[in-house]
C-alpha cells in the first residue's frame, strides 16, 4: 500500500512536487486489484495535473476550490471552471483531465483510484444501474460539450455511510488478511450503488441543482451548500439563524424555506443532526468526559445534551458510548 499512498499524496500535494501525469504503474501495486484509496488531508494550493486512470473525489471535511481544465494546462485560462468544494461532495475526474485544488481550508479527502478492470464480471450489472451510469459514466464524458461539472452532495446519513466503506476499504488494505481482495473490490462496489442511490435522490428531489449554471434552483442548492458548509465548520459555536442565513445570501424566513425544500428538514434539525453525528465520534474515538465533548460540539448545557442524545438514540451518552466500544462476541461453535 505504501507505494499508492505515496502516490495519492503527491497527486493531492501531501508536500513534494505534483508531476503534470501521474501513470497507471505509479500507482497500482497488484494487478487484479486496480484500486488505490487513501484519505489524504490537503494543506496547500495543488496545481494542475492529470493522471491515466479514474479519480474520485471524496470531501471529508474543509473547504476548498476545485479548478477543472478540460484538457492539459495549456487550456485557454478563460475556459477553465472553477467550483467550491464543500463537505460531502463527491465528484469524478475522468482520465486525460487536468484540476487543481487552491484556497484549502482544512480540507481532508478521500482519494479514490481506480482502473474499469475493478468492475469485472460485474462490469454490464454496474452499467445497467441507471443512476450509476449517469453519475459514473456518462457525466464526465458529456460534461466536456455541458461545459459544466455536476458534483454529488451528500447528506449527513449518507456520508455516514459513505466513510463506513471507505474505512473498511482502507483497513482491509492495510491488513491484508486472507481474502483482503475480494473483500475490497466488493466494499467498493457497494460504495458504488450507495453513490448511485444519493446521485438518484439528488437529481430528482425538486430544487437540487448539480450542475453550475445560474438557474434559480442550482443558485438556491449553491447557497444551501455555502450554509451547510458554514455549519459543518463552526458547528461548536454558538450558532444563529441569521448567521447561518447570512452565509446563503437569504433572509432568515426565505433560507428556512429553502433549506428544508432541499434537505428535507429545518436547519436547526440539520445542525442538531450534525452535533450528534460529531458527538457520537468523540464518544468512541476519545476518552473525553460527557461534559466536555457536550461543550465540543456546541451544546451550553451537559443534561440538555444528554437529553437530547437519549430522546435520538434511546441511550443516554454514557451508554452509548459502553456499548459501542464493548468488544465484539463471535458465538462459539
Amino acid at each position: 500500500m505504501a507505494l499508492g499512498a505515496a502516490a495519492a499524496r503527491a497527486t493531492l500535494g501531501g508536500g513534494g512536487l505534483v508531476k503534470e501525469i501521474l501513470l497507471n504503474d505509479e500507482v497500482f501495486r497488484h494487478a487484479d486489484l486496480p484500486l488505490q484509496i487513501s484519505r489524504v488531508p490537503v494543506g496547500h494550493q495543488v496545481p494542475a495535473h492529470g493522471h491515466e486512470f479514474q479519480e474520485m473525489v471524496y470531501v471529508e471535511r474543509g473547504r476548498a476550490t476545485h479548478e477543472v481544465g478540460l484538457s492539459g494546462p495549456g487550456l485557454d485560462p478563460a475556459r477553465r471552471r472553477r467550483y467550491p468544494l464543500l463537505p460531502g461532495d463527491c465528484f469524478l475526474v475522468a482520465p486525460g483531465e487536468h484540476h487543481a485544488f487552491t484556497d484549502a481550508r482544512g480540507l481532508v479527502v478521500w482519494n479514490i483510484l481506480y482502473l474499469p478492470a475493478i468492475f469485472g464480471a460485474d462490469a454490464a450489472a454496474l452499467r445497467g444501474i441507471p443512476s450509476l451510469r449517469e453519475f459514473l459514466f456518462v457525466e464526465p464524458l458529456f460534461r466536456h460539450e455541458n461545459r459544466t461539472m455536476a458534483k454529488l452532495h451528500l447528506g449527513v446519513d449518507e456520508r455516514a455511510g459513505v466513510l463506513a466503506n471507505l474505512q473498511a476499504c482502507l483497513r482491509e488494505s492495510s491488513d491484508q488478511q486472507d481474502g483482503w481482495k475480494t473483500v475490497t473490490r466488493a466494499r467498493f462496489l457497494v460504495l458504488l450503488v450507495a453513490l448511485a442511490r444519493a446521485w438518484s435522490h439528488q437529481r430528482t428531489t425538486p430544487g437540487s441543482g448539480t450542475g453550475t449554471t445560474a438557474d434559480s434552483a442550482s443558485g438556491q442548492a449553491q447557497a444551501v451548500a455555502a450554509a451547510v458548509g458554514f455549519m459543518e465548520e463552526h458547528y461548536g459555536q454558538e450558532l444563529s439563524l441569521r448567521a447561518i442565513a447570512d452565509q446563503a445570501l437569504l433572509s432568515p424566513h426565505h433560507f428556512s424555506e429553502v433549506f428544508k425544500r432541499h434537505c428535507g428538514m429545518p436547519p436547526w434539525d440539520f445542525l442538531l443532526h450534525l452535533r450528534l453525528q460529531r458527538a457520537k465520534d468523540l464518544l468512541t474515538t476519545t476518552s473525553d468526559s460527557v461534559t466536555r465533548i457536550a461543550l465540543e460540539v456546541g451544546f451550553s448545557d451537559s443534561s440538555y445534551f444528554a437529553r437530547v442524545f437519549k430522546a435520538q438514540t434511546g441511550m443516554t451518552p454514557r451508554a452509548w458510548r459502553d456499548q459501542a466500544l464493548k468488544p465484539e462476541r463471535n458465538p462459539v461453535p
